[in-house]
């Protein structure tokens, strides 16, 4: 018997049989899938944080001392940091948040029944064991990685900016140019006032206020 099949045996004694089963798998995936596929933006953790889990903070800055403001908390005083609260803000992120980045159809598509379908469902068991026993630790840790995944992404950007200059030396001004490919033969036929270009006496100076420009070509 293959483990897909002893699998599906064993938990249909748990009830979960035919479409609940298929549910199962698909929200498995999902939930794996956070923070190595699937990246909700960090105001979005943030919003639901507060929504479900610690309400509204006010009172913010220096010197001064955080307060919850209650008429725009959604969270009751009683259930904020709660077990409750934080499995609230786990399924949002797994299930709603998660089917709206791959949905079923797409999962099923690419994914026909399989023993990856075991590894899945047990992934998932194991690591909501470990956002129980710890949520704040796992959250800081889907959080940062949703920060790095940011800022991969922002200099990933900036690379292709950069490719839509090239970059040249004048020894006799002593300046770096970066110009855009779309006028460098403009530039260099000498109409310099037709291009689009910067220089500055410093490259690293220079490529920081290329990549801070919107984008071109």
């Amino acid at each position: 018997m293959s483990r897909i099949k002893e699998f599906k045996e064993m938990i249909a004694k748990e009830g979960y049989e035919g479409k609940l089963f298929d549910s199962l798998v698909y929200y498995s995936f999902l939930a794996i899938s956070l923070g190595n596929a699937i990246f909700p933006t960090v105001e979005q953790l943030d919003d639901l944080y507060t929504g479900l889990v610690s309400g509204v903070l006010g009172n913010l800055g220096r010197g001064k001392t955080p307060e919850i403001i209650d008429e725009l908390s959604t969270v009751n005083a009683e259930d904020r940091h709660t077990i409750d609260s934080y499995m609230k803000l786990y399924y949002s992120l797994t299930m709603d948040y998660g089917s709206h980045a791959i949905s079923r159809e797409e999962f099923f598509g690419k994914n026909p029944e399989s023993d990856n379908w075991v590894i899945w469902v047990e992934s998932a068991f194991e690591q909501e064991e470990i956002y129980r026993s710890n949520p704040e630790k796992w959250l800081l840790n889907l959080r940062n990685k949703i920060i790095k995944k940011m800022t991969k992404t922002h200099q990933a950007d900036h690379l292709k900016d950069l490719y839509s200059y090239i970059f040249w030396f004048n020894h006799h001004q002593n300046l770096w140019y970066a110009i855009t490919r779309e006028t460098e033969i403009t530039f260099f036929s000498g109409d310099k006032l037709k291009a689009v270009y910067f220089s500055d006496e410093n490259i690293n100076h220079l490529i920081e206020t290329v990549a801070n420009q919107p984008k071109v070509g």
